[in-house]
């Protein structure tokens, strides 16, 4: 897209607020504020100086949010891949294209204030929220751990006085069952308690047709235990304690490969049409596996499994009225293992395993000043991980199979200050920093050349990096507040991706695929609005925003001189990325609600040595936009009815820089529906019927190449046609 028509959307998104305001009859029942604290202190979405989406938990059970991906369908910019086992975020396009294990997100995921620290684990099952966060751009002041492109933050329920909770149970195909529940309230004066617990399980959304196995199968139990304590009248110490397991199968992979295995052109590419037909075929002549999303013809079917647990405490200490303490300790561990059929047919010649061994720790204080022009935080922030990663190749017998392991040790430690300081009651100015200081150990021994015969010279390669790298980030942002329902902000904010490294599938003699790739950072400049008019039944918010991003890094596959591609994270020169988001909710009456969200995103690499130069990046779609419609009809005397329609759509995009066709979605739109009833009489009752990807839409989530087959692409599909029906009993 031109410039010209850039600026028409710029233009657009910001006038459209003025236009908005010269509604003059207010509507019954507007939208409930919704309070955050993606600055590190509680305060109103509206009243907040950046690009955030907010969802409470009222927002999240009509929507029927219960994985990430949900949280993806509906914000702007915010795209996931998942590939079963790892979940990869991109925001604004910036990502990270890695399955490696020990791979870190440039969007962080922090859950409950715990900066979570290996991309392994950001499978977890939603449950028992109180809200979810996702701040757009570098987050690189008060958050800081490798939050170039931005944030997602979960939020859990905390225990209160009173005793309450829930049960829910849902059913639906693929005999899909979830269970959950939560309760809590005080045990004694001064102590409180909460626990809750969801198990997930189904029968397999994917049959395999050579021995009637069940394929792209959950079974995931997980459990939450909070314990809060008030050691005085001012302090409260907060434990938290989690664990899950999932042993499950993971998904099987589709052949986006050739129609002709001789054409060496991609003149005729497999489309997902072709490939629901079966017409595509590897290179090697060798069929491809999903006929249909829930049929394929596969080997061994592949494990996926992880179990993880962690323990936190949190204290809170109001010192007096101007001053307050925060401390949040942390301690996190987790095992994992999967196997996959990488190559998309059922020949042996991609069958791949990968394990991961973690442990993280981390420790953060914070001081708090509040005054009367000038609120503040100050803190300090350590944290370290171990990450023992291995990978194989199923098809040779063990121990020839093994292509080697590695372990990545990080240590880091950052200093920051943030503060907001009133100018005029309408105009505030904020400015913040961080120092960060990160230290980083790569050593293993590569086995790939004992593997593969034709290899010479056939001996281990062992290999030992270490990195220390040290930056100051920052950020500045100009609000202005002309009423209490509007405010425009401008802000410069950096951010900072610590060099890393690719950690499995090794292929090489020399030890330079496991070494590490340079740092990331990321200058972004945004303006915004945020509005609500008509008593908050017309809410607002738009944003616009240019990002030079330097140094993204990317796993590249790159030959070797034994002659097998081998992947390695590297770095790519520089990348021009702007765009705009726009969020619109409308109440006219109590009876009927709409909530849109748009993206336009442009991104353009700028490294004429790469070989990319010009092109867009991964995971980028130039538009995408969500709307979701309810209607709110009565039910007797006291009870209930919502119907609710929500409609996704995205632009086409690849999944890699080359702007491989092989390596790509086309466009696509999903819809849900959803009925939500609260029966006369019993208004701590809930019955919902829901349909999910009604039209059963076929697309993929994440694609690779794959050549071991000789050329071509495997891929993920996305979640056909699922339904069911739940039920809620609050208390």
């Amino acid at each position: 897209m031109q410039k010209t028509t850039v600026r028409r959307v710029i233009t657009t998104a910001l006038l459209a607020a003025t236009a908005l305001s010269t509604a003059a009859v207010a509507a019954e029942g507007g939208f409930e504020e919704i309070i955050i604290t993606a600055q590190k202190r509680s305060q109103s979405l509206q009243d907040a100086p950046l690009s955030v989406s907010a969802f409470s938990g009222e927002d999240l059970r009509t929507a029927g949010f219960q994985t990430l991906e949900d949280i993806a369908n509906r914000v702007p910019s915010l795209q996931l891949q998942d590939n079963g086992m790892v979940a990869r975020f991109s925001l604004r396009g910036i990502n990270l294209n890695s399955i490696s294990d020990a791979s870190e997100s440039p969007i962080q995921v922090v859950f409950d204030g715990v900066a979570i620290g290996s991309s392994s684990n950001f499978g977890a099952s939603l449950f028992d929220l109180e809200r979810i966060e996702v701040l757009r751009g570098p987050q690189g002041t008060l958050y800081g751990r490798n939050a170039t492109g931005g944030l997602v933050n979960l939020i859990t329920k905390r225990p209160t006085e009173e005793f309450e909770g829930y049960v829910s149970a849902q059913y639906g195909n693929f005999d899909k069952r979830v269970f959950e529940g939560a309760a809590g309230g005080s045990l004694t004066d001064g102590v409180r308690f909460r626990a809750s617990v969801k198990s997930d399980t189904d029968s397999g959304l994917q049959t395999n047709v050579i021995n009637g196995d069940k394929w792209w199968k959950s079974d995931t139990y997980a459990g939450r235990l909070q314990l809060a304590v008030d050691l005085s009248d001012s302090a409260e110490v907060l434990l938290r304690a989690h664990y899950s397991e999932m042993d499950g199968v993971g998904p099987g992979y589709g052949l986006f490969g050739n129609r002709d295995p001789q054409d060496p052109t991609l003149a005729t590419i497999c489309s997902i049409a072709a490939t629901l037909d079966g017409d595509c075929v590897a290179n090697t002549g060798e069929a491809g596996t999903n006929k249909a999303t829930r049929i394929i013809s596969a080997n061994t079917p592949p494990p996926a499994q992880r179990e993880d647990w962690g323990v936190s405490a949190e204290m809170n200490w109001h010192i007096n009225d101007y001053l307050s303490l925060f401390s949040l300790t942390v301690y996190e561990e987790l095992e994992k293992f999967r196997r996959e059929d990488a190559d998309g047919t059922a020949g042996r010649g991609n069958t791949i395993g990968s394990g991961n061994d973690y442990s993280q720790f981390s420790q953060e204080i914070r001081l708090h000043g509040t005054g009367d022009a000038f609120t503040w935080v100050a803190g300090a922030f350590y944290f370290w991980s171990e990450a023992n990663v291995f990978s194989d190749f199923g098809f040779f017998p063990a121990p020839q199979g093994d292509l080697g392991g590695s372990t990545v040790k990080t240590e880091s430690f950052a200093f920051f200050v943030d503060g907001t300081y009133a100018l005029t009651d309408q105009i505030n100015l904020s400015l913040g920093g961080r120092y960060t200081n990160e230290d980083k150990n790569h050593d293993g021994l590569n086995l790939a050349p004992l593997v593969f015969p034709f290899i010479s010279p056939d001996v281990a390669v062992p290999f030992s990096f270490d990195i220390s790298d040290e930056v100051f980030t920052w950020r500045a942002v100009l609000d202005f507040q002309p009423s209490d329902d509007m405010m425009y902000y401008a802000s410069v904010s950096t951010g900072y991706k610590a060099p890393g490294f690719n950690t499995q599938f090794l292929f090489s003699t020399d030890p330079f695929a496991a070494a590490p790739s340079d740092k990331e950072e990321v200058t972004t400049f945004e303006a915004g609005v945020k509005s609500a008019w008509l008593e908050n039944s017309v809410i607002f918010n738009a944003a616009v925003y240019y990002s030079d991003y330097k140094g993204l890094q990317q796993v590249l596959t790159v030959p070797t001189p034994i002659g097998v591609n081998t992947p390695v994270l590297t770095n790519v020169d520089k990348a021009e990325i702007y765009g705009a988001e726009v969020d619109l909710s409308v109440r006219p009456n109590e009876y009927f609600d709409f909530i849109g969200a748009a993206s336009y995103l442009h991104s353009e690499i700028k490294d004429p040595t790469s070989g990319f130069d010009g092109n867009v990046v991964s995971a980028a779609p130039e538009f995408s936009f969500s709307l979701t419609g309810r209607a709110h009809l009565p039910w007797g005397s006291d009870g209930r009815a919502t119907f609710q329609a929500s409609y996704r759509w995205q632009d086409k995009m690849y999944f890699s820089l080359g702007e491989n066709p092989l390596q790509g979605v086309r466009s696509y739109g999903v819809l849900d529906l959803r009925v939500i009833a609260q029966p006369p009489g019993y208004e701590n009752v809930t019955l919902e019927v829901f349909a999910n990807n009604v039209t059963n839409t076929k697309y993929w989530v994440h694609v690779f190449g794959s050549g071991a087959i000789g050329g071509g692409s495997v891929a993920i599909w996305g979640q056909p046609r699922m339904y069911g029906v739940k039920a809620r009993l609050d208390f």
